[in-house]
């Protein structure tokens, strides 16, 4: 079995796309597991995981933020 490995900066690249979708490089999926691990709550993994692999039906960038609110929309 052959597997790919990638440079740090590759891989970067390949998440990033052409910068202009919305999605996460190296470092920021780096930083979200990290504070996730630290962090005093569980999440599942459906919680957190469209940020770094978003739905490709939806449009990149478009995620549905808490906004605090106790009113339903």
């Amino acid at each position: 079995m052959t597997s790919a490995v990638y440079r740090y900066d590759e891989l970067d690249q390949i998440l990033r796309g052409d910068g202009h979708g919305g999605y996460v490089g190296v470092s920021a999926i780096d930083g979200l597991i990290a504070a996730l691990v630290a962090g005093p709550a569980r999440l599942k993994p459906g919680a957190w995981l469209p940020l770094i692999l978003p739905d490709k039906r939806r449009r990149p960038g478009r995620v549905r933020r808490n906004t605090g609110s106790s009113t339903p929309s």
